[in-house]
């Protein structure tokens, strides 16, 4: 019985050795090859192939699902950041003087109650 598996092992081999130093081109052997698989795994690559394109499909899906979630959330977050601004503008001008001239003279104000030794002008602060 060993003998017997031994020979088919060795048999399988030796037509492997053979089918590969056949004396054909590459591109013949290429073609062969790619036959003979076909005829016996045509089935599975095919539905390897289908399967692939449906998981990718499904992926493309999701991420185009997580982008749009993405930009909502960005959205949103940048419409309450302009709400925020606003908020904020809206209160710093009801907090500021309303005009340059009532702050250049809450600053005349300033420097009138300064002391001598830290001399203020308006000169200094004319970007105001």
């Amino acid at each position: 019985m060993l003998r017997m598996a031994t020979l088919l092992v060795g048999g399988a081999i030796g037509a492997g050795i053979a089918l590969l130093l056949t004396p054909r081109n590459g591109v013949e052997m290429r073609r062969d090859l790619t036959n003979r698989l076909n005829d016996r795994y045509g089935d599975q690559i095919e539905k390897g192939r289908l399967r692939t394109t449906e998981l990718m499909q499904s992926s493309r899906e999701m991420v185009d699902e997580r982008l749009a979630q993405g930009q909502d959330l960005l959205n949103t977050a940048i419409d309450k950041a302009r709400i925020t601004i606003d908020d904020v503008s809206t209160a710093a001008r009801e907090v500021a003087p309303p005009d340059r001239a009532a702050v250049l003279a809450g600053e005349q104000d300033v420097q009138a109650k300064a002391p001598a030794s830290t001399p203020a002008t308006t000169k200094d602060h004319q970007g105001l």
